[in-house]
């Protein structure tokens, strides 16, 4: 079997385990099971829509919580009522805040792998670089691996940061209050195993020789497809930082409004330039490395033609300065996926945290504080 038959096969195999759901995340995974208790529970023959199990979930997940704090008791009932309808409104938010992680998190998790599907592995032509990114693809979704990273730390983590708001407040935290923070813990750090893929997935790609147009590689079909990738992840983490700022404006101490005002700016922004910044730059790395390839080949091409005689004749000159100009039409193109979509999703995103800051300042303004 020819070594081009071994590439065709393996990238036959890694759409086939794709497609058939090998790849699971723990996020999908649960709404997939919402999805399942509701098919039962109605005795409908066909499976419900992915965003109906999503809001389903976000609505049982906040009655839960909801019903926690009723049956067990809580002690912000016994806190002045400025503060307990805030710490409320914050714990209601949080809740809402990890189902929106969760959803999100499937949402990127499927866009990944379509990508990978339908774009990606038809433009690899490595059979090392498949079995790399396979390897990659069973690591980054384990799920076993996933359990435990959103399981341990929302056992640990959350419970520690009740105790440390309790003795700053001097606020006394309930059972109830664990357990809630505990529950919105587990569906934030649900989308971490995701996070992570998504900033490293493309940087890998980059480090693979990927099949582009030879003529202007930052034309290719996969870069425009990486690049709306990117795009919409950038967007999805803008609206999870706006959601983020109305709750972290919730919480503005008194006297202090500009100073964190300008922090709930500065960090979303500075997330979102991390953001942007890491996704542009592998784009720019995979079409910087195939043009180069393409360059180096025509270099190579016009070495040749020179080595052919010591007087190089009219038909031969002619050849070279074809092949310079080509070379030269190939070195002006662009060097990035930069372009007006990327530009505007861009600030897009950067203008969704500011919305969010003016939302929670402005249901600060409408409970009198």
């Amino acid at each position: 079997m020819t070594e081009n038959n071994e590439v065709t096969k393996r990238r036959q195999e890694i759409k086939a385990e794709i497609n058939g759901g090998k790849y699971k995340s723990l996020a999908r995974v649960i709404l997939d099971g919402t999805g399942r208790i509701i098919q039962r529970l109605t005795f409908s023959e066909k499976p419900p829509s992915f965003w109906y199990n999503s809001l389903v979930f976000a609505v049982v997940t906040q009655l839960f919580c909801t019903s926690i704090g009723i049956f067990l008791g809580n002690t912000i009932a016994n806190l002045p009522p400025e503060i307990a309808i805030r710490l409320t409104l914050v714990g209601l938010l949080g809740v809402l805040f990890g189902s929106a992680l969760v959803i999100a998190a499937a949402i990127t998790h499927s866009r990944l792998l379509t990508t990978l599907s339908n774009s990606v592995l038809d433009t690899i032509e490595s059979e090392d670089d498949l079995n790399n990114l396979r390897s990659w693809l069973a690591a980054s979704f384990n799920m076993k691996g996933q359990l435990l990273v959103s399981l341990v730390p929302a056992l640990i983590i959350l419970p520690l940061l009740n105790i440390l708001f309790s003795i700053l407040t001097e606020i006394s935290i309930d059972i109830t209050t664990h357990i809630v923070a505990i529950i919105g813990g587990f569906q934030a750090f649900v989308a971490l195993p995701i996070v992570l893929a998504s900033f490293t997935m493309p940087h890998r790609l980059s480090n693979y020789q990927l099949k582009l147009f030879s003529a202007d590689p930052s034309s290719s079909e996969v870069v425009d497809s990486l690049s709306d990738t990117a795009n919409s992840i950038l967007l999805t983490v803008g609206v999870l930082l706006a959601f983020l700022s109305v709750v972290a404006a919730l919480l503005m101490p008194e006297g202090g409004g500009t100073t964190f005002a300008f922090v709930l700016l500065t960090v979303p922004w500075g997330l979102l330039i991390v953001v942007f910044i890491s996704g542009q730059y592998a784009l720019a790395k995979i079409i910087n490395k195939a043009k180069w390839k393409t360059l180096n080949g025509i270099q190579a091409q016009i070495e040749r033609l020179q080595e052919q005689e010591e007087i190089l004749g009219e038909e031969i000159l002619g050849h070279i300065n074809e092949l310079l100009d080509y070379h030269n039409r190939i070195r002006t193109t662009r060097n990035s996926a930069l372009d007006i979509r990327a530009g505007l999703s861009f600030l897009q995103s950067l203008l969704l945290p500011v919305i969010g800051l003016l939302l929670g300042i402005l249901s600060n303004l409408t409970a009198g504080k």
